[in-house]
């Protein structure tokens, strides 16, 4: 089943909702839509996932109850917001809106996730798309476990289980919109400064292994200007786009 909708962030900024029952990934119906033109503000959402994925292709378990939702960044936001401020202001946006519904203080584990207590209940995929130099598109998904009660791996835990309390997922849904325009407008220092703070990494032994297939393993001491992890040894900066995996050390 497919529905239409729409809501006003403000008076100038009108958000376009799609919804499904269920899809493969929301992702894959974003870059669909994306590629047939669509540059406007744009969220698609779905009740359930099949294919849904994470980084790097890595499987995103997407039961009914979750909120599973992928953004279409506006084409005029695209070209004055530096890429790299996305893996960002997404999840700071995504903390933010939990807070204020929840009442709990949920944390940021680098480069992705959303934790509480040091277990998953949320990750952010950013990808975008290139024409030459020039940034064409770029998609936000956002999977939190919402209203579930059965999660499929013990790392994980859900909004639900935590406290007790389910919500409607568009009401988060539009609170998330709202708090990342916010964030837009905010300066890169303040913002800079709200990822820090909410940093589960920071102060962390990890061990990352990076696109060009390196092993690092190293201490996390600060973030740079564009959210990159800066390392203990020759300060040594590792940003979203370049990182597979990271883990921590004991």
């Amino acid at each position: 089943m497919l529905m239409y909708g729409s809501f006003l962030q403000d008076c100038f900024t009108k958000v376009n909702i799609i919804k499904y029952n269920k899809v493969t990934s929301t992702m894959d119906v974003a870059w669909k839509l994306l590629t047939e033109g669509l540059h406007k503000w744009t969220i698609i959402v779905a009740e359930e996932q099949y294919k849904g994925r994470g980084r790097h292709g890595r499987t995103w378990a997407s039961p009914k109850g979750g909120l599973w939702m992928s953004l279409i960044v506006d084409r005029n936001v695209i070209k004055e917001v530096p890429l790299n401020m996305y893996p960002l202001i997404a999840p700071l946006a995504v903390i933010s809106s939990i807070d204020k519904i929840y009442n709990i203080k949920t944390h940021i584990r680098w480069p992705n996730d959303i934790v509480f207590k040091g277990k998953k209940i949320g990750g952010i995929l950013i990808e975008t798309s290139f024409k030459g130099n020039n940034i064409e598109g770029a998609i936000i998904g956002i999977g939190i476990n919402t209203n579930i009660t059965n999660l499929p791996i013990p790392e994980a835990d859900s909004l639900l289980r935590i406290t007790g309390k389910k919500i409607e997922n568009s009401r988060l849904m539009e609170l998330i919109f709202n708090e990342l325009v916010n964030l837009i407008n905010k300066s890169h220092r303040d913002i800079k400064e709200k990822y820090k703070a909410r940093l589960e990494t920071l102060g962390k032994n990890v061990r990352i292994i990076t696109t060009d297939k390196r092993i690092i393993e190293d201490k996390v001491v600060d973030i740079g200007d564009n959210g990159e992890i800066i390392l203990e040894k020759n300060r040594e900066k590792i940003d979203y786009f370049s990182v597979i995996k990271l883990t921590y050390m004991t």
